[in-house]
């Protein structure tokens, strides 16, 4: 599921592109919290979530159930799970597209 439709660069080569350094996405690292990412990037320019298979196991409490996606117009997206205990929602990934929302998103 990708905003940018089929331009996304990891479609075209198969391969995800490295977050450049100068790149605001360069200050964020998995592990880290939803409160960090938006205290370094501040609010995200889309706000998505689904549901990963795990959710549909009966009797699994673990976590990774829910993802939740932050898109950044113009940078990327940032994609956290959240903890089925704590609630606490932590980096998961960053894809890094400069085209992200370039067609005014959705």
């Amino acid at each position: 599921m990708r905003a940018s439709g089929d331009s996304a660069p990891e479609a075209e080569t198969g391969a995800r592109q490295e977050v450049p350094a100068g790149s605001p996405l360069a200050r964020i690292q998995e592990g880290m919290t939803d409160v960090d990412v938006r205290t370094k990037l501040g609010p995200p320019s889309l706000e998505r979530s689904h549901r990963t298979g795990k959710s549909w196991i009966p009797f699994y409490f673990g976590s990774d159930t829910i993802r939740f996606e932050w898109w950044y117009q113009g940078q990327g997206v940032v994609v956290f799970n959240r903890n089925a205990w704590t609630g606490t929602k932590r980096v998961r990934e960053i894809i890094y597209d400069p085209n992200a929302l370039e067609d005014g998103g959705g």
